[in-house]
Parts: C-alpha cells; sequence; structure tokens
C-alpha cells in the first residue's frame, strides 16, 4: 500500500492477513487512523466489492471522529463519493471502491438486519460494560456470515483487563499490533510530555505504551 506518511503500525493494520486484528495503542498513536488504511486496502483486495462495517461505542463518536475521517480524506483527495446522513453510510466509486456502514455500539441488539464484508470496532475499550463489549463482537461476527474470509479489526485503547484482552489474550484469536504513542511522529512537540506530566507510572503503561494495566487491581471479567 503506497500511501505518503503511514506509520508503521498502521501499514501492519492495514495489511493483516489474519481472521482478527487488534491494534492496541496510546492516546494519539495513530489508531483511528489505521481504519482508512485498512478500508483502502481492503477495497483493493475485494476488488470494489467491500462493505465495511464500523462501530464506535457512540454516535457522537462517530459524527466527530469517525465519519470525519473519511470525508476530509476523500476530499482533500477529490474522490467522489456519497454520504446518506440519515443512516450513516459512505458510499465510494473510485479506485477505492466500497462502501461504509457507520454504528454505534451502545445499543448492540440494533446491529440487525444487514450484512456486511468486513468490520471494525473504534475505541472498543471504551464500551462501558464487558457484557455490552461482548454483544457487539458477536454480533459483528453474525453480520459476516455469508462471506468466507471476512476480517475483524479493533483498535482501542486499552481500559484494563476488559474483553479486549479476553480475547486477544486470553483466548487469542488473532493477531495484536502495539503502537506507542511516541510512535506518532505527527504529533505536536509538546503533547507527549504533557501526557507523562499529567499520569502516573500506571497510567502511561496503559494511555502512551498501550499496555494493558489493572489500575484499581480487580478483574474486570
Amino acid at each position: 500500500m503506497k500511501v505518503k506518511g503511514v506509520l508503521p503500525h498502521q501499514i501492519d493494520f492495514a495489511l493483516s492477513k489474519d481472521k482478527f486484528t487488534l491494534l492496541i495503542g496510546g492516546f494519539g498513536s495513530g489508531k483511528t487512523r489505521a481504519i482508512l488504511y485498512r478500508y483502502m486496502q481492503l477495497s483493493v483486495l475485494r476488488k470494489g466489492k467491500v462493505k465495511i462495517l464500523l462501530v464506535s461505542p457512540t454516535y457522537r463518536l462517530i459524527k466527530d471522529v469517525d465519519i470525519p475521517l473519511f470525508t476530509e480524506y476523500l476530499d482533500d483527495l477529490g474522490i467522489p463519493y456519497k454520504y446518506n446522513r440519515s443512516d450513516y453510510t459512505i458510499t465510494i466509486n473510485d479506485y477505492i471502491k466500497g462502501t461504509i456502514m457507520f454504528r454505534s455500539g451502545d445499543r448492540p441488539e440494533r446491529l440487525v438486519g444487514f450484512e456486511c464484508t468486513d468490520f471494525i470496532i473504534d475505541e472498543f475499550d471504551t464500551i462501558p460494560q464487558v457484557d455490552k463489549q461482548k454483544d457487539v463482537w458477536e454480533k459483528c461476527i453474525s453480520r459476516c456470515r455469508k462471506v468466507p474470509d471476512a476480517t475483524g479489526g479493533v483498535v482501542t485503547t486499552p481500559e484494563g483487563f476488559r474483553y479486549t484482552h479476553h480475547l486477544f489474550e486470553e483466548l487469542k484469536v488473532g493477531r495484536t499490533i502495539r503502537a506507542n504513542t511516541e510512535d506518532n511522529i505527527y504529533l505536536p512537540g509538546d503533547y507527549i510530555e504533557t501526557l507523562y506530566d499529567q499520569y502516573d507510572e500506571q497510567l502511561v503503561e496503559q494511555y502512551i505504551h498501550g499496555r494493558y494495566v489493572n489500575i484499581n487491581n480487580i478483574n474486570t471479567l
């Protein structure tokens, strides 16, 4: 994939051939941007017949982060697309042809009635309850039932030993790619310094290095 300015962990996530892939990292490490690159790669692999389900914890995150991620990139490159505001869907009819369906994970029971070729869950560990995380994960898998080589991706900052840890560390369902905040060379010069000033040692491990840390010393599952 030849895209200028892509970070190594973003490339790894985009090109991963594993059934399930996790990109876990600190704040500002470029996790969400990697979603865009993974969509582009899947579009190439599926020859434009790609229909991505992109699930975020809330519609606010979809509106403020995920949809602008795609529309601003497409606008900058002059790539034509159609954005259906009522259905939260972007359809692209160019060299990265395909469809992205944006859905919220706050009501997993509503993730029904459609099919997709692949799914990606953004900020998975910020979904408030572990049971709800589990439900979102299972609903996403069920939406891909007609595609034999369907894939699932997760991008998140870790929030203790939650369902992300259970899936990728305990059950080992797929590949883990770790992103350190300091790996993102495009961050403002004082951003990382501010994080170090703000957090203690445990939170630095979690929110900068992207490591699982049990802050409250309890089992969250």
